[in-house]
């Protein structure tokens, strides 16, 4: 899980409520399902990401609060409360709405109620002793 601000920048897609049309996200069922990243040509934002908004949503580390955007003395990166119930998820989903991709948008989710699987290659990974990560 990231963080709410890491995910904000990286996504990017957007200023305000500018839309970037349907052509370019998987979301509203408009593709019908979930696709691979990258799938959709053009659909980079402007550090080389694709699908941070539409596709799937993103559960992120931090703690989901209602009112902290509204109540916080800090609107340039603010931090999010310190604790919770619940986290917060970010980017929408293939079958969300308009508003859910929007980079701005938190919806939250109950640790409980959701998984995470873990996906790697059984192909033996060769490193070179100069190589760099």
């Amino acid at each position: 899980m990231g963080k709410s601000r890491a995910w904000y920048r990286c996504a990017n897609l957007s200023l305000g409520r500018m839309s970037i049309g349907t052509t370019l996200l998987n979301y509203n069922q408009n593709v019908g399902d979930t696709t691979e990243v990258g799938t959709i040509p053009g659909a980079s934002s402007p550090y080389g990401n694709y699908d941070m908004a539409g596709n799937v949503w993103e559960w992120v580390n931090d703690w989901y609060d209602e009112n902290y955007y509204k109540s916080s003395n800090s609107s340039n990166n603010p931090v999010g409360p310190e604790s919770g119930q619940y986290r917060v998820l970010r980017g929408g989903s293939w079958d969300g709405s308009d508003d859910d991709v929007r980079s701005a948008s938190r919806s939250w989710v109950q640790s409980g109620d959701w998984g995470l699987r873990l996906r790697f290659s059984l192909l033996p990974l060769t490193i070179k002793e100069n190589d760099e990560c």
